[in-house]
């Protein structure tokens, strides 16, 4: 039982850790990725 619940409660923590980490190692790159087209034509 002690085992199950770890996992259950460790996963979720691993999973925003990594998040995270990404996040914070390359934002810039995320950005890219998440504007397809930056408001460039704003003339």
């Amino acid at each position: 039982m002690l085992r199950i619940v770890k996992k259950l409660v460790f996963s979720p923590i691993v999973m925003v850790a990594l998040y995270v980490a990404a996040i914070g190692i390359k934002p810039a790159s995320f950005f890219h990725w998440y504007q397809p087209m930056p408001p460039v034509k704003s003339e």
